[in-house]
């Protein structure tokens, strides 16, 4: 009873959570974890004589714990996230699967400036994954004003767009995203001038794809183990990239009311470009489909296709797509010494095997869901053999230049 009162709301606070955990399915051993973090928690609320439980004394048990155990990152992580859900559950705060860190918040003086700005993109129907980007690194850049004092748009210097860009850790979608910003600021009169030019705009060379030849292709899809819901899962997302070329974000929205399975297509609205995009459903694809769906069947005809395989069992994520690509690609023992594993590498390399077969690049295009002509550039790129017909011939050596490969090969004048 005493050690009730002493800790007030404690006890009903660390229930609430676990069922809460309970409810969302997480597994016995995750809500062990949780348990015996817990228990810690409330040891040191004795030790240090918390008569309740606040974010504070979270923040608190968090840094002491860290300075005295010196864990592993992973542990770190482990701990974070109880601190984080201990907080929404004090705060009655809806869950959440991830909780943004700090990097993601935006200086108090600079909150209305900016949220005006992302209202205006979405006035010009940009996308919410497009927002999302550009809050990132608009974040990241008004928090380096606010660290130089900077508490006002009307005082940016080139010399602080400058200092900015060369501390960011992505310089393109720095460029991007500030760009965007100061051309609003300077249309909405925060600024006087348009600072915008004055943002660098990095050079980078642009490497070949990273593509898959069909026979390393066809051992990715058999490194699989579809005798379990996962591996079928995920050889149908393997198929749907390396076959058909869905990006991982449509494959990700994937509903059953984007199939037609008695017609043999899918049919949707591409997640990037807000383009639709009707595709003849093949039938490996479609065979690993309703093998898939025979083992996990979506709540509804418009609920997403694919499914997290631990509680939460939500949709997946963009992400999550991208990692079971690469974990089947890493999986499968086949060289990916300087390719990038993921489904764009599955998708570009789609487009070779096209290429390799004198499909016409517009029809690669429609195929892959593009309308862009410049994508045509893209194709001529990795099209190796075209490119090696086309070239010229390299003249012989004349003049001066003749004459110094005399000297290098000779050695005489």
């Amino acid at each position: 009873m005493e050690q009730q009162k002493r800790h007030g709301n404690w006890e009903s606070l660390r229930d609430r959570l676990l069922a809460q955990l309970r409810d969302l399915n997480y597994n016995d051993s995750t809500l062990t974890n949780y348990r015996r973090t817990l228990t810690r928690i409330e040891l040191f609320m004795s030790a240090h004589g918390y008569e309740s439980y606040s974010e504070n004394v979270g923040e608190h048990y968090f840094n002491e714990w860290v300075a005295s155990t010196k864990p592993k990152p992973g542990s770190v992580r482990f701990i974070k996230i109880v601190v984080h859900r201990l907080k929404d559950t004090l705060t009655a705060r809806k869950y959440l699967k991830r909780h943004n860190p700090d990097s993601k918040t935006c200086p108090e003086c600079f909150v209305e400036q900016s949220e005006h700005y992302f209202d205006y993109l979405r006035l010009q129907g940009i996308r919410e994954s497009t927002i999302s980007l550009n809050r990132r690194y608009c974040f990241e850049f008004l928090r380096f004003l606010a660290d130089a004092d900077v508490v006002s748009l009307s005082d940016i210097e080139p010399a602080h767009i400058y200092a900015g860009f060369a501390k960011s850790g992505a310089p393109s979608n720095f460029h991007t995203a500030v760009s965007s910003f100061l051309k609003f600021a300077y249309s909405h009169k925060y600024n006087a001038a348009d600072l915008s030019v004055f943002v660098p705009k990095p050079r980078r060379a642009q490497p070949l794809p990273s593509v898959y030849s069909g026979d390393e292709i066809q051992r990715i899809l058999a490194s699989i183990d579809t005798a379990t819901i996962m591996g079928k899962r995920d050889y149908a997302i393997v198929s749907l990239a390396s076959m058909l070329g869905l990006r991982r974000s449509d494959i990700c929205n994937l509903t059953l009311e984007n199939i037609d399975f008695d017609r043999k297509w899918i049919r949707l609205i591409q997640q990037k470009t807000n383009i639709p995009l009707e595709i003849e459903l093949l039938p490996e694809v479609e065979h690993a489909m309703l093998s898939y769906l025979e083992a996990a069947t979506p709540d509804n005809n418009n609920s997403p296709i694919f499914l997290n395989a631990r509680a939460p069992y939500g949709p997946l994520l963009s992400r999550s797509v991208y990692n079971i690509a690469r974990k089947r690609i890493l999986g499968a023992g086949i060289d990916v010494t300087g390719k990038k594993q993921g489904t764009h590498s599955l998708r570009m390399s789609l487009a070779t095997q096209l290429i390799t077969e004198d499909v016409p690049y517009s029809v690669i295009q429609k195929i892959l869901g593009q309308e862009d002509p410049n994508s045509t550039k893209h194709y001529a790129r990795i099209d190796i053999e075209k490119l090696r017909f086309y070239a010229l011939d390299v003249p012989p050596p004349s003049g001066l230049f003749a004459e110094r490969l005399g000297i290098m090969e000779g050695g005489d004048q």
